[in-house]
């Protein structure tokens, strides 16, 4: 039976482990780390993003291009990294890696982390990639979870595509979900999958 909660705090308040080694990949600003310190009071969590729109370009997607392009104008992400560079610059159970998803992935041993929080790339290809490149990292009994899941945009398969087709394919099941859809930063659409 699938868990369902209204909000991102339930999934860190009653589904992910607190006091747990994890990862989120795709930081920004670091709103969402800021949520993960409050509610889930890590033992060590690493903040893993490349800051660089650019290097997430599909060669043959100029449709993805073209999105990507136009939702980051006028956005300096160097500036995002600084943000995020000075507020954990003290806090010692923090990790920031300034890598691809893909790379940083391959720094860890498998059966590391309690969990790991994807919200990196949205297109279907890209989190192909992150739900591969990470599950082998989660521990027994751990999750692989992330955010919007929800169907796709602008005619491009993306993130519930991709996690739905990842879950068939490795006989897994939707541990839980956000019941409440919409798009925002408290709204919705996160998604968990546990390994057993």
């Amino acid at each position: 039976m699938i868990k369902t909660g209204s909000t991102r705090d339930y999934l860190y308040e009653n589904i992910l482990p607190k006091n747990s080694i994890c990862a989120e990949i795709g930081v920004r600003t670091g709103v969402n780390s800021d949520r993960i310190l409050r509610l889930i009071n890590p033992k060590k969590l690493y903040l893993i993003d490349c800051w660089d729109w650019t290097l997430n370009k599909r060669e043959n997607n100029p449709t993805y291009n073209n999105i990507l392009e136009e939702y980051y104008k006028g956005i300096n992400m160097e500036e995002w990294y600084g943000i995020v560079k000075e507020k954990y610059k003290n806090i010692k159970n923090i990790e920031i890696i300034r890598d691809l998803s893909i790379s940083a992935a391959k720094k860890f041993e498998d059966n590391y982390f309690d969990w790991v929080y994807i919200d990196a790339s949205h297109d279907y290809l890209s989190v192909q990639e992150d739900l591969n490149a990470w599950f082998p990292k989660i521990k027994q009994d751990g999750f692989l979870c992330g955010h919007d899941y929800y169907e796709p945009w602008d005619e491009i398969p993306s993130v519930k595509v991709s996690v739905d087709d990842f879950i068939k394919k490795n006989k897994l099941e939707l541990f839980y979900f956000n019941i409440k859809e919409e798009r925002g930063i408290d709204g919705a659409s996160d998604w968990a999958i546990k390994k057993y």
